[in-house]
C-alpha cells in the first residue's frame, strides 16, 4: 500500500511539473504571437514610378528594385526607409540622376524585417551618395528576401 501511494504522489508531481511546462510554453507562445500582431512600424517607400505592363517594368534601367503589384499596377520602389530624413536624402540623389521620386508611406509589421532595419539604422547626412545606395541596395534586398519569397 505504501509503495502504491509513493507512486501515485510521484506521478502527480510529475503531471503537474509536465503541465507547467507545456503551459508556459503555450503562454510564451501565445505572447509572441500577440506581440507580433500589435507591431507595426512606419516605413517611408520610394517609388519609382507605376506601370501598367510587366514588359515596361522590364525596360528600366535599374539594377535593384522592389516590384509589387498593387491595383493593377506594377510598383516599382528604389528605397525603403523608417527615417524620413534618410528617405528624403535618397529622393534627392534620384533627383539629381534626374528622376522624379516619391515617398509613400507603409506600415510594416514583418518583425524580422524590422530588426533588420532597427540593427542597421544610421543617419545617411554624413555618408556619401555612394555608401548611401549600397546600404539602400541592402535594404532591398533583404526587403525582397522576406517579401518575395
Amino acid at each position: 500500500m505504501k509503495k502504491l501511494i509513493i507512486i501515485c504522489l510521484f506521478t502527480t508531481t510529475l503531471s503537474i511539473l509536465f503541465g507547467a511546462y507545456i503551459f508556459s510554453s503555450y503562454k510564451k507562445s501565445i505572447e509572441n504571437i500577440i506581440n507580433a500582431s500589435l507591431v507595426n512600424e512606419k516605413a517611408y517607400m520610394l517609388l519609382y514610378g507605376s506601370y501598367n505592363t510587366k514588359e515596361k517594368v522590364d525596360a528600366l534601367d535599374l539594377d535593384n528594385y522592389i516590384l509589387e503589384s498593387e491595383n493593377g499596377f506594377y510598383k516599382v520602389y528604389v528605397g525603403v526607409n523608417f527615417s524620413l530624413e534618410n528617405a528624403t536624402k535618397i529622393k534627392e540623389i534620384y533627383k539629381e540622376k534626374g528622376n522624379i521620386i516619391y515617398i509613400r508611406e507603409k506600415n510594416i509589421s514583418n518583425l524580422e524585417f524590422i530588426d533588420f532595419m532597427q540593427s542597421n539604422d544610421m543617419d545617411f547626412s554624413s555618408l556619401d551618395k555612394e555608401k548611401i545606395l549600397s546600404i539602400e541596395n541592402n535594404i532591398i534586398n533583404k526587403y525582397k528576401e522576406i517579401f518575395n519569397e
